[in-house]
């Protein structure tokens, strides 16, 4: 649980930094996972409950970022742009 926490609480910071410096979110991301990912022996609580989310079974990431993520885009969605492309 403590992975999902902090996840929410680094994606916070980032896009407060994204704003102060307009550095693109992705690529802050990437590095952040992949430094997390490569220091997770050493992160005590934090590496076990990341342990933890790793062991999930791909069908249930699925089930829960596929909704979020097709929400957002059809939220989105801007539907002049769309015409105009099939015209």
């Amino acid at each position: 649980m403590f992975f999902i926490i902090y996840g929410v609480i680094i994606s916070i910071i980032l896009s407060i930094v994204k704003s102060a410096t307009n550095l693109p979110y992705t690529p802050m991301l990437l590095t952040i996972g992949l430094a997390i990912g490569a220091g997770s022996p050493w992160l005590w609580v934090f590496g076990k409950s990341m342990q933890y989310v790793v062991s999930l079974s791909g069908h249930v990431l699925l089930y829960i970022f596929i909704p979020p993520l097709i929400f957002e885009s059809a939220f989105s969605f801007d539907v002049p742009i769309f015409i105009n492309s099939f015209f």
